[in-house]
C-alpha cells in the first residue's frame, strides 16, 4: 500500500513537471494578448552618448524641461531629439540654483552654468578650494556641497556666506548624496550615514557600511537607506534598523509614480513593493532591443510618468504606464521563423487567428499552433482569414481557399474553376450573404459566387457553370478586397478602382476609376488610402472627398473601426479619425510597423500585428487628442554654426549674423509625446502652415532676403492661438545691401564714369592716329602702286631698248659707236635692275606671311629638287654645280614653300658671281645632332669682309654687285629664322652661305619621338567592324597609342606580344566572341588587371549581366557617346594607376621578409617607415623631427616622398599613425582612448575625424 502511493506521488510529480512549462506558456499569451499586464516598466528608449561619455552620473531637468547629464567625459544637454556636448570634463552632480542657473560639481570643483547663455559664469566670490566635488543639494535657500575628501561645504544664497564641516570620518569621508529630512539634511557618506541638524552639528546615525543612498519616507516615518552590500530601513524615532535586501550595492533609492521604491543597483534595476516587500528586478537583456543598456545604474531621476535610468551605457527613458504590451513572434512560437501579418480574425471564441506571408498562426486560451508549409498549408500566404455564419473558419491563399476542420485540426481545400476554364488558385478575399453563399474574389481568375452547402458537398473540386455578371465580368476578374455594407451592397477594390457589387441584383457599377491601397468602409463612408493620400467617399451620394490628411512616400498599411474612430498604422505612427467631425489626429509611434490590426470589444483593445510582431493596444476610456504643448526652439545654426551669444529658448527675438543655411531645431520637453507630437510652422501671419514629417523637429530656411520675420510655431493641428509659440527671427542684409557697399557703389560709380570719359578720350585719340597712320600708309601704297604700274608699263619698251642694243653691239665693228653703246646698253640695264628691284619689293611685301605651314618633308629632295631647276641654266654655262647629300632621308618640319624660296635665291646669286666655264657651285647638306645645315658655295669673287655684316640686309648690294634688286639675300634671313635658324656668310675662295634648320626628325630626334609615343597609354580596339575599328584609332591616336584587331583570335595574339593599358571589344564577333574574350583576359594572369569596355549593339539586361560576369568593368551599349566612352577610359586607366601607386606606396612602406639588396629609394623609405614607427607616440613628432633625424631638408624630403609615394610627409606621417591605429583596435586589447595616446594623437576629435576620413567608419564602428 505504502509503495502504491509511493508511485502515485512519483506520477504526480511527472505529471506536475510536464504540464509546468505548458501552463507558463499559456499564462504567457494570455498575459500578452488578452490580459495585458503592466509591461511599461520593462521597456526603455535608448539614448546613446558619444563612446567615451556613455558613464552618465547625474541627470537633472532644468525649469524650462532641458534635460542634463553629467558624464565622466562632458556635460550633455538632451531636448528630446538631439543631444548636444557642451563641455570636456569629469561631472558627478548637479543642482539648480535658481530657474536660470545650475551648479555643477566634478573632478575640478563647482563650476556655475547660466542656462541663458550656457557658458560659466562666476555669481559668488570667494568660493572655498572645495576639491573633487561629488554630490549637490539645494534646500531652503542653502547650497550643500559633498565632497571627496574635504567634508561637507554649506553656502548660503541669499548672505553668499560660506560654511565647512568635517565629517566624523575625516577628510576621506566621501560624501554621496544628501536628503532633507525634517529641519535635518542627512549625508550618505563612506563610512556610514550622518545629518547636520537644526544647530549646525554633525551628527553620526549609526551605519557601519559604506552609504550611497538615502530616501525619507515621510509617510511611512522611516529612512531608506542604500549600502555597499544591503538595503536598510531604519525608523526614524527609535533608530530601529532592519535589512530588507542583501548582496548588491544601492546606488540610489527613489520613490516611483506608482508607490514602488526604485533602486539603482549594480544588478540592474530593483523595483521594490513596500507593502509585500517583494523586489522584481529589470536588468539587461540582450535579446531586447527595448531593454535596460546596462546592469550597472548610477542615478534614477522621476519626471511626472516619464523614469530617467543613468547608466554606464548612456541614458535609459521609460513611461511608467504604456497602453501597448508588446510580444515578439519567437517568444510565442519559440521559432526562429517570421511572418508579416496581412489580416487577423478574432472568432466567436476568442481565438486568434493572424495570417501572413509565412502562414497562419493560431492562438487559443491554452496553445498556439503555427499552419504553413510542411505543416498543413499548400502554400504560406494568407489573403484572408474569414468566419462564416456557422462560425467554420475559412482562409483564402495562392492554393485556393480551405475550410478549417476543428475535428481534425486541419485545413480541407477546395478547387474552383469556371467555365471560361479560369480558376480560384490565386484567391484574395471571401464573404458569405445571407443566402449562405460564398463570394470568393481572385486575382484574375474571376468572381465566385457558390453555394456554401453545394461547395461543402462537391468532395473539394467545384466548378462554376456559368458568370452571373454577364458584360460586367471582366471589371470583377481582379477584386483584392470586399466589405459589405447593411444593404446587402460589396464595396470592393479591383484593378479598375472601386466598385459595388449588388449582392441581390449581381449589378456591377464602377464608382470611381482610382488605384486603392486600402479601405475601410464606416456608417456609409468608405475611407479609401490612395498612395497615402486619404479619401473620403460617401456611399449615398457617390461624393469623393480629399483629406489634409497625408503620408509624404509611405502608406496607410492597416485601418481598424473602433467606436467612433478609425485607427490607422502608417510608417510615421498611429492615427485616429473621428468620424464624427472628420479630424485626424496623432496618437503615437511604437516601436514597431503595424500590418494588419482589428478592435476586441470585449477587451476594448486594438490587435495589432507587424513583421514577426504582435501588440496589444489598450483602449482605456476616450483617447483624445494630446494637449498641444508649447513649442521652443533649442537650437539655431546659421551656415552650419551655432549661435552662441544667447540660448534662443529663453528669447523671442533672434538676430543672426548669417542667411543662407539656418537651422532651427523645435523642442517641446514632453519627452512622453516624442512620437506622437507633429511641428507646424509658418513664415509671417499670412504665410502657409507647413508640417514637419513626423518624428522630425528642424526647419530648413536657405537664402532669406534681410528683415524681420515672424515665425509661428504649434503642434496643434488646428493651429489654435493659445497653442501658437512666437519668435522674430532678424536676419541680416546680405552684403551688398550694406551702407559700406552702397558707398563702395558711389565710389565705383565715380570710378566707372572716370574710366567712360577717359577711354572716350583716349578711343577718340587712337582713332585720329590710326586714320593719320591709315592715310599715310594709303598715300605709300599710292606711291608704290604708282611705281609698281610704271615698273611693269617700263619693262615692255625696256626690254625692246636692251634686246636691239645687244644685237647692235654683237654686230658693230666701229669701236666709238660701240662704245656708245655699250654705255647705253649699261645704263639700260640698271634702268632694268631698278625696275627689278620694286618689283621684288611689292611682290616681298604682298607675300609678308609671318606664318610657316609646317609639313613633315625630306629635306636632301627638297635642295635636290632646287638644284635640278638650275642645272639646264648652269650647263649652258658650262658651270659645275656639285652635289654632296646624305644618302638617307632627313626629315625635318618646315614650311616647304619658303625653304625653297631660300635656297633659289641662294643658288641664284651664286649663279650670278660665278665665271662661265670656270664656274663650280658645291651644295652640301649634313645632319648633326640637332639641326640640319645647308651650305651653299662658289668660286665667285666673294665679298669683301666689311661688307659680309650687311650681306642680309634689305637692298644691299656690293662693289660686285649684278642684275638684282638686293632684296634676295635679306628674304632667306628672314624666312631661315622664322623656322627657328640661323645665317651666315663667309669668304673661303669665294662666298659660301650656310644656313641651319632645327631637326623635326634626326636618329636624336626620332628616338626621342619614339619613346614619347611608347609613352603613351595603349590601347587595344576588337571589332570585327573595319569602319569602327577605323572611327575608333582616329579618335583616340591623338592620346594613345591605338592596337586593333579584327576578331578575338586576332586580338589573343596581339596580347601574346604586348599587353596594352586597356581593352575595346564588341561583344558579338565571329569565333572568340566579346565575353569570351573578357573570360580569357581575366584566366591569363599577365592581363588580368586589364580594364576591358565592352561596346555591344545588344542593350539587354541578360547581356549585361554576362559582360559583367565574364569580367567587363564597363559595358556600353551600341550607338555610344564617344564623349562617354573617351571618360570611361580616362577613368579606368586613373583607377589602375591608383591600385599600382597603391601597390608600390605598400610594397615601399612595408618590411622585407629576407634581405636584400636595396635601392637608395628603398633604404630611404624604409628608414622614413622605421623613423615614425619608434616615434609613433610621442604627439611632438612631426616633419621637423623626422627631417632632423634624417638629416635631410623639408624641402628635399617632400619632393622625395611625393615623388615615391604621392603623398606630403604630413599626409604619409598620419596615414602611418592610423594603420597603426586600425591595428590596434582589431587586437580588442585597448580602449579607442588608448590607441588614440598610443599612436600620438592628443585631440579626440581629430583622431575620430581623421579615421573616418581614412577608413568610413569611427574607431569605435571600425573596433
Amino acid at each position: 500500500m505504502i509503495g502504491t502511493r509511493h508511485s502515485l506521488y512519483k506520477l504526480l510529480v511527472v505529471v506536475v513537471l510536464i504540464l509546468l512549462p505548458l501552463a507558463s506558456y499559456a499564462s504567457e499569451v494570455r498575459q500578452r494578448l488578452r490580459v495585458g499586464a503592466s509591461a511599461g516598466m520593462m521597456q526603455f528608449d535608448k539614448i546613446s552618448l558619444p563612446y567615451e561619455a556613455n558613464v552618465v552620473e547625474c541627470i537633472h531637468k532644468d525649469s524650462q524641461g532641458m534635460m542634463w547629464f553629467a558624464t565622466r567625459r562632458g556635460l550633455f544637454a538632451y531636448d528630446g531629439y538631439n543631444i548636444r556636448r557642451l563641455y570636456e570634463g569629469n561631472y558627478h552632480a548637479i543642482v539648480a540654483v535658481d530657474d536660470d542657473m545650475l551648479c555643477l560639481g566634478g573632478d575640478n570643483g563647482l563650476q556655475w552654468l547660466s542656462l541663458r547663455t550656457e557658458r560659466f559664469v562666476s555669481p559668488f566670490d570667494d568660493v572655498p578650494a572645495t576639491g573633487e566635488v561629488r554630490s549637490l543639494a539645494c534646500h531652503n535657500g542653502i547650497l550643500y556641497v559633498g565632497t571627496k575628501s574635504q567634508g561637507l561645504f554649506c553656502l548660503d544664497l541669499k548672505k553668499h556666506s560660506w560654511q565647512h564641516y568635517d565629517l566624523p570620518g575625516g577628510k576621506n569621508d566621501i560624501i554621496f548624496s544628501f536628503e532633507s529630512v525634517d529641519d535635518c539634511m542627512y549625508m550618505a557618506h563612506y563610512n556610514g550615514l550622518a545629518y547636520l541638524d537644526s544647530h549646525n552639528r554633525i551628527q553620526n546615525v549609526g551605519i557601519n557600511d559604506n552609504v550611497y543612498a538615502i530616501w525619507y519616507d515621510k509617510a511611512g516615518g522611516c529612512l531608506w537607506i542604500g549600502t555597499e552590500h544591503h538595503l536598510l530601513c531604519q525608523n526614524k524615532e527609535n533608530r530601529e534598523t532592519r535589512i530588507v535586501s542583501s548582496g548588491s550595492t544601492f546606488n540610489q533609492v527613489i520613490p516611483s509614480p506608482s508607490g514602488d521604491i526604485l533602486l539603482a543597483s549594480e544588478f540592474g534595476l530593483k523595483i521594490l513593493n513596500p507593502q509585500s516587500g517583494i523586489i522584481q528586478t529589470i536588468g539587461h537583456d540582450a535579446s531586447s532591443p527595448q531593454g535596460l543598456p546596462s546592469n550597472t545604474i548610477h542615478q534614477i531621476y522621476c519626471d511626472d510618468d516619464i523614469i530617467w535610468i543613468a547608466t554606464d551605457r548612456g541614458v535609459a527613458i521609460t513611461q511608467s504606464e504604456s497602453v501597448f504590451e508588446t510580444t515578439t513572434l519567437p517568444s510565442i512560437t519559440h521559432s526562429n521563423d517570421g511572418n508579416v501579418f496581412s489580416r487577423i480574425l478574432v472568432d466567436s471564441n476568442g481565438d486568434r487567428w493572424m495570417g501572413g506571408d509565412n502562414g497562419l498562426l493560431h492562438i487559443t486560451q491554452n496553445t498556439t499552433k503555427w499552419f504553413k508549409v510542411g505543416s498543413g498549408l499548400k502554400k504560406s500566404i494568407i489573403r484572408c482569414v474569414y468566419e462564416d455564419r456557422d462560425k467554420d473558419i475559412w482562409i483564402a491563399t495562392d492554393a485556393s481557399i480551405a475550410r478549417y476542420n476543428s475535428k481534425k485540426e486541419e485545413f480541407e481545400y477546395f478547387t474552383l474553376t469556371d467555365q471560361k476554364g479560369r480558376n480560384a488558385n490565386w484567391a484574395y478575399d471571401i464573404y458569405e450573404d445571407a443566402s449562405e453563399r460564398l463570394w470568393i474574389s481572385t486575382y484574375m481568375g474571376g468572381l465566385y459566387v457558390v453555394s456554401k452547402k453545394d461547395l461543402l458537398s462537391s468532395g473539394g473540386t467545384f466548378t462554376m457553370k456559368k458568370s452571373l455578371f454577364g458584360n460586367q465580368d471582366e471589371m470583377v476578374s481582379t477584386i483584392y478586397r470586399f466589405i459589405p455594407d447593411d444593404k446587402g451592397i460589396l464595396w470592393a477594390y479591383t484593378s479598375q478602382g472601386l466598385v459595388s457589387i449588388n449582392t441581390n441584383t449581381m449589378e456591377v457599377r464602377l464608382r470611381q476609376k482610382i488605384f486603392i491601397d486600402n479601405m475601410i468602409l464606416v456608417d456609409g463612408v468608405i475611407w479609401l488610402d490612395v498612395q497615402g493620400h486619404l479619401y473620403r467617399y460617401d456611399t449615398q451620394k457617390d461624393i469623393k472627398e480629399e483629406t489634409p490628411f497625408y503620408i509624404k512616400d509611405g502608406m496607410i498599411q492597416a485601418f481598424v473601426c473602433e467606436n467612433n474612430r478609425i485607427w490607422m498604422s502608417t510608417s510615421k505612427g498611429l492615427f485616429y479619425v473621428n468620424t464624427t467631425d472628420g479630424t485626424v489626429h496623432p496618437f503615437n509611434k511604437p516601436g514597431f510597423g503595424f500590418t494588419a490590426g482589428v478592435y476586441v470589444a470585449g477587451e476594448n483593445a486594438i490587435l495589432w500585428g507587424g513583421e514577426d510582431v504582435i501588440c496589444r493596444q489598450a483602449l482605456q476610456g476616450q483617447p483624445v487628442a494630446m494637449e498641444p504643448s508649447k513649442v521652443f526652439l533649442s537650437s539655431v545654426m546659421v551656415d552650419g554654426s551655432a549661435i552662441d551669444d544667447y540660448v534662443p529658448r529663453f528669447e523671442n527675438y533672434i538676430e543672426l549674423d548669417g542667411r543662407e543655411d539656418i537651422v532651427l531645431d523645435l523642442a517641446t520637453f514632453a519627452y512622453n509625446r516624442k512620437n506622437a507630437e507633429v511641428f507646424w510652422y509658418k513664415i509671417g501671419s499670412n504665410g502657409e502652415w507647413h508640417s514637419l514629417p513626423n518624428g522630425s523637429n528642424r526647419i530648413m530656411l536657405s537664402h532669406l532676403s534681410g528683415g524681420e520675420y515672424r515665425l509661428y510655431l504649434t503642434t496643434d493641428a488646428k493651429h489654435s492661438e493659445e497653442s501658437v509659440t512666437e519668435y522674430i527671427l532678424k536676419i541680416p542684409h546680405p552684403w551688398y545691401f550694406r551702407w559700406w557697399a552702397w558707398m563702395l557703389y558711389l565710389l565705383v560709380l565715380a570710378l566707372g564714369v572716370w574710366l567712360i570719359v577717359n577711354r572716350y578720350k583716349r578711343r577718340e585719340q587712337l582713332l585720329f592716329e590710326q586714320r593719320e597712320r591709315e592715310r599715310v600708309m594709303s598715300l605709300t601704297q599710292q606711291k608704290m602702286d604708282f611705281f609698281v604700274d610704271m615698273s611693269h608699263e617700263l619693262k615692255t619698251p625696256l626690254s625692246l631698248i636692251i634686246a636691239p642694243l645687244a644685237k647692235l653691239l654683237s654686230e658693230t665693228s666701229n669701236a666709238k659707236l660701240r662704245d656708245s653703246l655699250k654705255s647705253i646698253h649699261g645704263n639700260a640695264l640698271r634702268l632694268n635692275d631698278l625696275i627689278h628691284r620694286i618689283l621684288d619689293f611689292k611682290q616681298l611685301e604682298a607675300e609678308g606671311e609671318n606664318q610657316i605651314l609646317p609639313s613633315h618633308a625630306d629635306l636632301c629632295s627638297i635642295v635636290s629638287g632646287c638644284v635640278d631647276e638650275f642645272a639646264s641654266s648652269a650647263e649652258e654655262r658650262n658651270i659645275n654645280i656639285i652635289r654632296e647629300l646624305p644618302d638617307s632621308p632627313l626629315l625635318v618640319d618646315i614650311d616647304v614653300v619658303k625653304v625653297q624660296m631660300v635656297i633659289r635665291n641662294i643658288l641664284s646669286n651664286a649663279l650670278k658671281y660665278v665665271e662661265n666655264g670656270k664656274g663650280n657651285i658645291f651644295v652640301r647638306v649634313e645632319n648633326s645632332r640637332s639641326e640640319a645645315i645647308v651650305s651653299i658655295s662658289d668660286n665667285g669673287p666673294g665679298v669683301p669682309n666689311s661688307d659680309l655684316p650687311k650681306l642680309f640686309n634689305r637692298y644691299y648690294k656690293g662693289q660686285n654687285s649684278r642684275e638684282g634688286s638686293g632684296i634676295g639675300l635679306s628674304v632667306v634671313k628672314k624666312y631661315v629664322e622664322m623656322h627657328g635658324g640661323e645665317v651666315k656668310a663667309e669668304n673661303k675662295d669665294g662666298l659660301k652661305v650656310t644656313f641651319t634648320l632645327p631637326l623635326g626628325a634626326t636618329p636624336a630626334i626620332e628616338s626621342e619621338r619614339n619613346a614619347a609615343v611608347s609613352e603613351k597609354q595603349t590601347v587595344l580596339i576588337v571589332d570585327d567592324n573595319r569602319e569602327i575599328l577605323d572611327f575608333l584609332t582616329t579618335a583616340l591616336e591623338s592620346s594613345y597609342q591605338c592596337l586593333t584587331a579584327q576578331s578575338g583570335e586576332d586580338a589573343m595574339k596581339t596580347l601574346d606580344k604586348a599587353v596594352p593599358d586597356i581593352v575595346i571589344t564588341d561583344q558579338m564577333m565571329p569565333g572568340i566572341d566579346g565575353t569570351e574574350l573578357c573570360h580569357r583576359i581575366r584566366h591569363n594572369h599577365s592581363t588580368e588587371l586589364v580594364p576591358i569596355i565592352m561596346l555591344t549593339a545588344k542593350d539587354d539586361t541578360n547581356t549585361e549581366l554576362k559582360s559583367i560576369r565574364s569580367g567587363a568593368d564597363v559595358f556600353m551599349p551600341k550607338p555610344f557617346d564617344l564623349r562617354k566612352l573617351q571618360l570611361h577610359i580616362v577613368q579606368l586607366l586613373n583607377k589602375r594607376k591608383a591600385i599600382e601607386q597603391n601597390t608600390r606606396i605598400e610594397t615601399l612602406t612595408s618590411v622585407p621578409n629576407e634581405e636584400t639588396a636595396l635601392t637608395n629609394d628603398e633604404e630611404l623609405m624604409e628608414r622614413v617607415v622605421s623613423l615614425i614607427n619608434s616615434n609613433m607616440h610621442s604627439e611632438e613628432f612631426n616633419v621637423t623631427k623626422l627631417c632632423d633625424l634624417l638629416c635631410m631638408d623639408q624641402k628635399q624630403l617632400y619632393r622625395k616622398l611625393k615623388q615615391l609615394t604621392g603623398e606630403t610627409p604630413v599626409s604619409f606621417i598620419r596615414k602611418q599613425r592610423l594603420q597603426r591605429a586600425a591595428a590596434l583596435l582589431k587586437q580588442n586589447r585597448f580602449t579607442v582612448s588608448e590607441v588614440m595616446y598610443q599612436v600620438g594623437f592628443s585631440s579626440a576629435s581629430y583622431f575620430t575625424k581623421s579615421f573616418i576620413k581614412e577608413y568610413g567608419v569611427s574607431p569605435k564602428e571600425y573596433k
